[in-house]
C-alpha cells in the first residue's frame, strides 16, 4: 500500500493538479462574488460525486456509447439519461443528508421541484461537457499512439528485413566460400598425392584417404541429415590407418563393428567425433591398457562404446564441448531415450556409452 500511493499519485499527477485548481477556483470566485461559503465536508461529497461522474462518463460510458456506430445514438441517449438521473438522485441524497447533519443551514424544505433539479442538471451538463472533452482527447492520443507504434513495427520491420538481406548476402559469400576451399584443397591434395605416389605407396594411399575423409565430413555436414552407418564405419577405419601409418603401426586398439549395424540410418560425425577425440585426448600408444572402439546391437538398441587411457599432459585442454554437441544432436533426432554417458574411471581410462532404441533410429527411414 506504501508502495501503491506514491506510484498512483505520480501517474495521475496531471489529474490530481488540474482538478486542485479547477476547485480552488470555483470555490473562492463563488465565495468571494456571492459570500457563498460551505463546510469543508460539503464541498469534498459534492466535487466527490462531480469527479466520479466526470470519469465514469469519459472512461465507460461514452466508450461503451460510441463501441458500434450503428448503436451510437441511442446508446448515446440511454447513457446520458442514466448518468443524469443518477447525479441528480446522487446530489438530492448528500445535500438530504448534510441537512439532517446540520452541515447545510438552509431554511427551506429539500424537495425536488422544477428549480432544483433545473440547477442540478446545469451542473450535470457542465461537468458531462468537460467529461466528452476528455473522452474525445484521449480517443485522440490513443489513436495517435497506436498510429506510432504500428508506424514504429514497421520501421522495425524494414529494419530487420534489411538486416536479414545482409545476413542472407553474408551467408552466400560464405557457402560460396566454403564450396571454393574444399575444391581447392581437394585439388591440392590430389596434385601431392600424384607426385608423391612414385616416392611412397603408403604415403599417396593416407593422402587419399584423408581426401575422401575431408569430403565425407564437408558433405555430410552441409548436405546430409542421417547417413548408414556403415559409410562412417569405413571412414572411421581410414582414420585409424592414418594414425598407425602416423604411429608406425603403434597403436594398441582393438575395433569391433557389428554387421547388424552397417545398414543402419544414423546421424553423421559421431563416430568420426569420438575417434578423433580418442587421439587428440587420450594415449593409445600405452602398452598395457588396449583402447576400444565398438558398435554393435541386440534385438532392442543400438550401442556406441570407446575406452582409452587418459592421456594427462593433454586432459586439460578438453572442454567437453564436442561430446556435449554429440548428446545434443542424438536427442534431437532420436528423442529423449537416449542413453549418452562419458566419465573417467578408476584405472585411468576415459569411457564413452551411448545406447539408442532401435525403434527410434528405425522411425528415422519413414521420415
Amino acid at each position: 500500500m506504501k508502495k501503491f500511493l506514491p506510484k498512483w499519485f505520480h501517474l495521475n499527477l496531471i489529474h490530481i493538479l488540474a482538478w486542485s485548481v479547477f476547485i480552488s477556483y470555483e470555490t473562492v470566485v463563488a465565495g468571494l462574488a456571492f459570500g457563498l461559503w460551505a463546510h469543508p465536508l460539503t464541498y469534498f461529497i459534492h466535487y466527490s460525486i462531480n469527479i466520479i461522474f466526470f470519469y465514469t462518463f469519459g472512461n465507460k460510458l461514452f466508450p461503451w456509447a460510441f463501441e458500434k456506430k450503428s448503436y451510437a445514438i441511442w446508446r448515446l441517449l440511454g447513457v446520458v439519461a442514466f448518468g443524469m438521473l443518477s447525479f441528480i438522485i446522487l446530489n438530492f441524497s448528500s445535500d438530504f443528508i448534510l441537512i439532517k447533519l446540520r452541515f447545510i443551514h438552509d431554511k427551506t424544505k429539500l424537495q425536488i421541484e422544477q428549480k432544483y433539479v433545473t440547477r442540478v442538471l446545469y451542473r450535470g451538463v457542465y461537468f458531462l461537457i468537460y467529461s466528452l472533452a476528455y473522452y474525445l482527447l484521449m480517443s485522440y492520443l490513443n489513436a495517435r499512439k497506436r498510429a506510432e507504434q504500428s508506424e514504429n513495427l514497421r520501421l522495425n520491420g524494414i529494419i530487420a528485413e534489411e538486416k536479414m538481406k545482409k545476413q542472407l548476402s553474408r551467408a552466400q559469400n560464405m557457402f560460396l566460400k566454403a564450396q571454393i576451399n574444399p575444391h581447392f584443397l581437394f585439388n591440392t591434395l590430389d596434385y601431392i598425392h600424384h607426385h608423391v605416389r612414385g616416392l611412397s605407396q603408403e604415403a599417396g594411399d593416407a593422402i587419399i584417404s584423408l581426401s575422401e575423409m575431408m569430403r565425407y565430413a564437408i558433405d555430410a555436414d552441409q548436405d546430409e541429415v542421417f547417413i548408414l552407418l556403415g559409410k562412417e564405419i569405413e571412414q572411421v577405419e581410414k582414420l585409424l590407418g592414418l594414425y598407425q601409418l602416423r604411429q608406425n603401426y603403434g597403436l594398441n586398439i582393438e575395433i569391433y563393428f557389428s554387421q547388424s549395424v552397417y545398414g543402419m540410418k544414423f546421424i553423421p560425425l559421431v563416430l568420426m567425433t569420438l575417434t578423433e577425440n580418442m587421439f587428440k585426448h587420450g594415449n593409445i600408444l600405452d602398452e598395457d591398457t588396449k583402447a576400444l572402439i565398438a558398435v554393435y546391437s541386440d534385438d532392442s538398441s543400438l550401442y556406441i562404446k570407446t575406452r582409452n587411457k587418459i592421456n594427462w599432459s593433454n586432459a586439460h585442454t578438453s572442454s567437453g564441448k564436442g561430446l556435449q554437441n554429440i548428446r545434443e544432436r542424438l536427442v534431437y533426432s532420436y528423442g529423449s531415450n537416449v542413453a549418452f554417458d562419458y566419465q573417467g574411471t578408476d584405472d585411468g581410462c576415459f569411457e564413452v556409452n551411448i545406447q539408442l532404441p532401435l525403434a527410434a533410429i528405425d522411425s528415422v527411414w519413414s521420415v
